[in-house]
């Protein structure tokens, strides 16, 4: 028997930089699949978050993106398939802690010089 595929929504975590260039930041991506378990559910969205990475170029390009951490993959919230669905929620104990690296809540802009 089939187990019917179920909505999963993944955060991974990249870091991006420059090799001899102005250091590294960090980007946080969120992904929505379709898996009929959990260990599924991570295996798609590691592969997902693995197509976005490359290595450092030759030449004067020496950008890289590099997976970090996947962070979370859980089942989704709500099924997401209406027009305004509740798909992920996320806990933290501080948020002066959290507000420190995100930008929109005044957290240091990486590509700001």
């Amino acid at each position: 028997m089939n187990a019917a595929k179920q909505a999963y929504v993944g955060i991974a975590v990249f870091e991006l930089g420059k090799v001899a260039g102005d250091g590294e930041y960090y980007r946080e991506d969120f992904y929505l699949v379709y898996a009929v378990d959990d260990a599924a559910a991570r295996r798609a969205v590691e592969t997902l978050a693995r197509e976005h990475e490359y290595a450092v170029g030759p030449g004067e390009d020496r950008s890289y993106i590099r997976l970090a951490h996947v962070v979370d993959v859980a089942r989704a919230l709500q099924n997401p398939t209406e027009d305004a669905v509740d798909l992920y929620s996320r806990h933290f104990a501080s948020l002066e802690t959290y507000s420190e690296f995100e930008m929109m809540l005044g957290g240091r802009d990486p590509l700001a010089t």
